[in-house]
């Protein structure tokens, strides 16, 4: 009997020990106690910078990704413009060849005919690209045709009047920046046309003089 009584006792305070030991755990983990950080003042803090400054590596990472793209369009730009330019020189190329067959063949039916006149070279009547250094001047003469196509350039105006911009429908002043491919009209012989701010490629078609 009193070993019976014995055990008892012994089982009850093994479940009270127990229960005490429960207890204790459980207040130290006790939401919002030094326990327990995930609600902490501190912990919020914490990740809130750290997500900060996640964020702002981000947005770095960002703006110089779109610098780059930047870079790369302008560079894609330049270079395309530079293969039209060659593609036309290309072809135009082919054509002056052809003209300078024809004007062989011209000259020698005039040379057989007695006549000693020498012809003026003729005025393309199709657009031509034209390279021009940094600082050089396309001086059109009257109804020439020019296209910027690719670098940077300004109007060359006279005291008469400025360089006719077709396509903006608009007069253009002295050192008035250039549109690229916008068609420009040289309304006078007086000396107007474009000067290039850079290596510039453009289309002219009609009477020209390039000062580089």
């Amino acid at each position: 009997m009193k070993k019976r009584l014995f055990i008892i006792i012994t089982v009850l305070a093994l479940l009270i020990a127990a229960g005490l030991g429960s207890g204790v755990f459980g207040a130290e983990n006790t939401p919002g106690s030094s326990g327990d950080p995930v609600v902490t003042q501190s912990y919020v803090k914490a990740q809130t910078d750290a997500l900060k400054t996640e964020n702002q590596a981000l947005r770095t990472q960002v703006g110089d990704l779109s610098d780059l793209v930047d870079t790369l369009t302008s560079r894609i730009d330049s270079l395309s413009a530079q293969l039209d330019a060659l593609k036309e020189t290309s072809g135009q190329s082919g054509q002056d060849s052809q003209s300078s067959g024809q004007s062989g063949q011209q000259g020698q039916t005039s040379g057989q005919s007695g006549q000693t006149e020498q012809q003026a070279p003729a005025v393309p009547d199709h657009f031509i690209v034209v390279e021009i250094k940094n600082g050089g001047v396309l001086e059109g003469k009257e109804g020439t045709e020019m296209i910027l196509r690719a670098g940077s350039a300004t109007a060359i105006a006279s005291k008469d009047g400025g360089v006719t911009d077709l396509t903006a429908g608009a007069d253009l002043k002295e050192g008035t920046k250039i549109t690229k491919n916008h068609l420009l009209i040289i309304p006078r012989d007086d000396g107007r046309g474009i000067r290039c701010t850079g290596l510039c490629y453009v289309m002219v078609k009609g009477d020209y003089e390039l000062k580089q």
